[in-house]
Formats: structure tokens, sequence, C-alpha cells
């Protein structure tokens, strides 16, 4: 029986291979060396805009709250354990919740903010109905009115 088969020959791309190592090793296919430099890829838009991280908190199912980060690419990463410093990462973050963190949410700080407004709204609503007639409750109903459109006068 013959050992020889038709397989192609894969180049190696080991970007440690290069020159006289390259020829010691019997590498073969184009030297990464002498090939053109490919421009960086874009990072992806799963990340915060402008490239940098963007922290949040994953609230788990019990009510701890974890620190968290997702980088440009989208990857994230959990501080698990801060005093030991242990920490969990994903390609992003819905592998995360999918594979480790089963009905925990994620809270970003650009997000929290108009849910805890409409709540603050909200509250101070009913609280309206509570106060008596005066001066404080004129301004509350004020407040919480919406602003009509200028007509320009």
């Amino acid at each position: 029986m013959s050992t020889e088969f038709n397989a192609p020959i894969q180049a190696c791309t080991d970007p440690r291979h290069t020159g006289a190592l390259r020829a010691k090793l019997g590498c073969n296919g184009p030297d990464p060396a002498e090939q053109p430099l490919a421009p960086a890829a874009a990072p992806e838009s799963a990340g915060a805009p402008g490239g940098f991280v963007r922290g949040f908190r994953l609230v788990q199912r019990n009510g701890v709250t974890l620190d968290a980060a997702q980088f440009p690419s989208g990857r994230v990463v959990v501080m698990d354990d801060p005093d030991w410093g242990l920490c969990s990462g994903a390609r992003s973050l819905e592998l995360l919740l999918r594979s480790g963190y089963h009905g925990a949410r994620a809270e970003f700080a650009d997000e929290e903010l108009p849910a805890r407004a409409a709540l603050l709204e909200t509250l101070l609503g009913e609280a309206v109905d509570w106060i008596q007639e005066g001066d404080l409750r004129d301004r509350m109903v004020v407040a919480l009115t919406p602003p009509t459109g200028t007509s320009g006068e």
C-alpha cells in the first residue's frame, strides 16, 4: 500500500520564520518578511466609538454586580473576583451571556441614564399629587411639563 497522497502543501505563514531560519526549517511559500504590510483593519463597531474601552456593569440573577469592559473589537472582560484578580473573557457580550452568565444583564452608563431619568420623572409625577398647593407644587409641574415648540416670535 502506498503512503503517498495528493494533499496540497500549505504555505508556512509564521512571521517568525524569515530568511535563513526559513530555509533551515524548510518552509515553503512566500517569506512574510518580503511581503508588503497590509493596512491595519478598522476596529469593529461593537465597542465604544473612537477606539476606547467601554465600561459596564454585569448584573447577575442573584443581584451580584460585576465590573466589566467591552473593547472596540467587541471582546469583553468581566472581573469575577477583584480580590484575586480573576477575570472571564469572551469574543462578544452575547457569547459571554450565553456561555457563563445565564440571566445576567449588562448596564452601560450611557444607556442607563435615560432609563433612570424616565423613572425619576414618573416618581416626581406621582409625588406632585401628594404635595399641597403652592410654590413647590407649581415648580414641579412646570419642571415635568414637556417644553412646547417655540413660535420664533
